[in-house]
């Protein structure tokens, strides 16, 4: 019984680890995509991919997860639902930040911003979660942490679209820590509640003309 329990964590750990995987390539090439549409404005980038997340995600719960609605729903109806909305901003405001970053070259300060963001996450850990670090953990944070700096300094600007990036991102990480749902519910929710937002927005900027989308032939 041991054997096939060590045999199901190691095949859970590859699992995560090749969905790692494939996460990162798929948000490493990301930028190749927003740059090539930077004739468009971040705003309505955003605006779009807010709205197309969250038709995927309900036809990933209609296809595949049915059982998600009635969780998701209970989690609604919680006292979590204003943390639910901070989460929700927060991700509007990460996407914006990275997407306006790539879209105007600023690329050194989009991938700035996520190697400050897992700083932030450990020293949000430290204060409020009271978790400790060992030895190994502690060189790791300082290396990452020197090439922060270091690329700082050789940028010679204070990076502030890297520190929003981080900031949003970290901040959106520590909220889902009090929230029971996995990513992609998480996903659904938190576009569920901006897309209201996202469609007034959308019907404003059509209407004074500024949507490329809407005004293309």
């Amino acid at each position: 019984m041991r054997f096939i329990g060590v045999s199901v964590m190691k095949k859970r750990e590859t699992k995560g680890m090749i969905s790692i995987s494939i996460g990162y390539l798929i948000w490493g090439l990301l930028p190749l995509y927003w740059n090539l549409i930077n004739y468009v404005s971040a705003l309505e980038i955003l605006l779009h991919r807010v709205l197309w997340s969250l038709v995927l995600c309900i036809l990933y719960f209609v296809l595949i997860k049915k059982n998600a609605f009635s969780l998701i729903k209970k989690t609604l109806q919680t006292k979590h639902i204003a943390l639910l909305f901070l989460s929700a901003t927060l991700l509007f405001l990460n996407w914006l930040s990275y997407i306006y970053a790539v879209t105007s070259n600023h690329l050194l300060q989009a991938s700035m911003g996520y190697f400050i963001s897992p700083l932030l996450i450990v020293f949000f850990a430290l204060v409020l979660f009271k978790e400790k670090m060992g030895r190994l953990q502690v060189i790791a944070l300082l290396v990452c942490a020197l090439g922060v700096v270091y690329t700082t300094v050789q940028v010679g600007v204070v990076p502030y679209l890297s520190l929003a990036i981080g900031l949003t991102f970290s901040s959106y990480t520590i909220c889902k820590k009090y929230i029971n749902l996995d990513g992609i519910q998480s996903l659904l929710i938190d576009t569920v509640l901006i897309t209201p937002i996202v469609i007034a927005m959308m019907i404003y900027m059509g209407i004074k003309g500024i949507s490329l989308f809407l005004t293309i032939s």
